[in-house]
């Protein structure tokens, strides 16, 4: 049996574990659920022995976590861990060196189900087909606990049932299996309890049926009530300040776009009017030289702005109207009959 007792566990101030207290039995698929952040993957490091809790204790059969465990336990993490050089054979002997729980067969068989061969390289698999692989190389260890952190992250829909069967046929019926995920919906028929946590604490948790049974609601329903911050919810009835928490923030959120969308827009029209006058500036006073041009414009321009954005539209179109000017002489001469008004409009 895999028990926390009181575990926390704090990176850089943020407590990921808190006050963890929970026990899981073997024979039992466990679905852990919850949103990014919440603690999932932090509990399996700590079970895995990669993770050490600030306090509490983590213990397997009685023993503290640590290299005697960790023979029992097979722990799939999301980051890749392969190198890229390596086929697929390489890392069927990589596994098979490093444990001797390792079954060769089973990892044949599981890559066939999968479509993968033994002469295919690292590199060349997509990320669904590298996520295949660590799922196989984890699911062939004969591991009294097998734990699986995101396995679908990734995957087709094709290959998330090819993933979920393939946890059916390589289960150990007395291995303790523990899977995170968010998508739930998929794994709902093959777990028996679920593990829903949020902020590193442990928010519900049971056997499937009695849960569903005793709030007449699947556990996707639950999960989306307590998450979205629905108000007066008969599971979680002190969640009422959550929902008021999320409506203030998503207010904050769009005063401040409508903030940013109106400065944006003023931002426009002004630098719009700027061009417009120097465009009239330009075409009425044609004896200025191009220092003059550019002098009167940045004058004009600084007027207008009221903001560094505005200064910088007008600069930018300052810097195409000049594109036009005559190349050769250094004074432009040219009367105002001679230059079209809607040319230099169009020349932008």
């Amino acid at each position: 049996m895999l028990k926390f007792e009181h575990v926390t566990k704090v990176y850089g101030g943020k407590k990921a574990l808190n006050d963890l207290t929970l026990s899981f039995l073997p024979g039992h698929v466990y679905a852990l659920v919850g949103p990014n952040g919440s603690g999932k993957s932090t509990m399996m490091k700590v079970a895995a022995g990669l993770v050490k809790p600030n306090s509490g204790s983590a213990t397997y059969q009685e023993m503290p976590i640590g290299v005697e465990s960790k023979k029992h336990i097979a722990y799939m993490c999301t980051e890749p861990f392969y190198y890229d050089y390596m086929k697929i054979q390489d890392v069927k002997q990589f596994y098979a060196d490093f444990f001797a729980d390792f079954d060769k067969e089973r990892f044949d068989s599981l890559l066939q189900f999968m479509q993968l061969t033994l002469d295919m390289k690292v590199r060349s698999l997509s990320s669904g087909m590298a996520a295949k692989l660590k799922i196989a190389a984890t699911l062939a260890r004969n591991a009294d606990i097998c734990m699986l952190d995101e396995p679908l992250n990734g995957i087709d829909l094709v290959g998330r049932d090819q993933i979920i069967q393939s946890i059916l046929r390589a289960a150990n019926p007395n291995a303790t299996i523990l899977i995170s995920s968010h998508l739930f919906d998929e794994l709902e028929p093959i777990v028996d309890h679920i593990v829903m946590m949020a902020n590193g604490s442990l928010i519900l948790e049971g056997e499937l049926e009695e849960i569903r049974t005793r709030y007449g609601k699947s556990i996707s329903d639950l999960y989306r009530e307590y998450f979205s911050g629905t108000a007066a919810s008969p599971l979680f009835p002190n969640n009422t300040n959550q929902h008021c928490l999320n409506i203030e923030k998503e207010i904050i959120l769009m005063g401040t776009l409508l903030k940013y969308e109106f400065r944006r827009s003023r931002t426009i029209f002004l630098g719009i009017i700027g061009v417009t006058l120097l465009v009239e500036l330009v075409y009425l006073v044609g004896f200025f030289t191009k220092v003059q041009a550019l002098f009167t414009v940045g004058l004009i321009g600084g007027i207008l702005c009221l903001h560094w954005e505005q200064l910088q539209f007008c600069c930018t179109a300052l810097s195409c109207l000049m594109m036009t000017f005559p190349k050769s002489p250094a004074t432009c001469s040219f009367p105002r009959h001679a230059v079209p008004h809607r040319s230099w409009v169009q020349s932008f």
